[in-house]
């Protein structure tokens, strides 16, 4: 780093009072642009599950405004053979309010964007077993940065887990750390990931065992 935390200071100070003006006019368009995003997820899962026994949907089920940040959660609804029955996932959203996130500032990124999402998946009973395996941690969590003109960058981080799929069978998952980042008008995306290691532990009930392992 090669700013002193004096000039950081300084800088903060300096932007102070229109970052706080931001903030508030973020925070009051900040519903609208979250149930804006919700419609169009629900319209890509519709389209990505054409031909599937399945159906999914997304659900803002609450906002808790403030003036520097709010606090949402979103129910993700799954069901059909695809999902092997039904599921009900819980997301938490701690979103900051820009143009100048706290975040991002105390890692001197400086370009304005309308919010800053940290999410992560929260235990709802249904998910014990995930958390379970990840030993109390997220199973996955990650931060995404939305451009005023609803271009979006961030990244995606699944926890390593050691799961019992059966009292015969079980998997091993070094986690996942993904970045990502869509056009504004969601016509272009790129992703990359990185992970170690992925092993399944399989065993017959003649004792047999048997392990497939996939390295990156």
């Amino acid at each position: 780093m090669n700013k002193s935390a004096g000039v950081l200071l300084g800088i903060v100070v300096a932007v102070g009072a229109i970052s706080a003006g931001g903030a508030w006019y973020t925070g009051t368009k900040l519903e609208g642009v979250l149930q804006q995003q919700v419609i169009e997820s629900n319209k890509e899962l519709q389209a990505a599950l054409i031909g599937y026994d399945a159906t999914a949907t997304l659900e803002l089920v609450s906002l808790e405004r403030g003036v520097f940040s709010s606090n949402a959660r979103y129910r993700l609804k799954t069901q059909g053979e695809v999902f092997n029955g039904g599921l009900e996932l819980m997301i938490a959203d701690h979103i900051e309010h820009g143009p100048l996130p706290f975040s991002r500032l105390i890692r001197l990124k400086w370009l304005p964007v309308m919010a800053s999402s940290h999410y992560e998946l929260e235990n709802n009973g249904q998910t014990d077993k995930w958390f379970a395996a990840t030993k109390g941690a997220a199973p996955f969590k990650g931060v995404v940065n939305v451009g005023y003109d609803l271009s979006a960058e961030g990244t995606l981080d699944f926890a390593p887990m050691e799961l019992a799929l059966d009292e015969l069978n079980n998997l091993k998952f070094s986690g996942l750390n993904a970045t990502f980042s869509v056009s504004e008008n969601r016509r272009k995306a790129k992703v990359d990931g990185y992970m170690d290691s992925l092993s399944l532990f399989l065993s017959s009930p003649d004792k047999a065992r048997s392990n497939w392992k996939s390295t990156a």
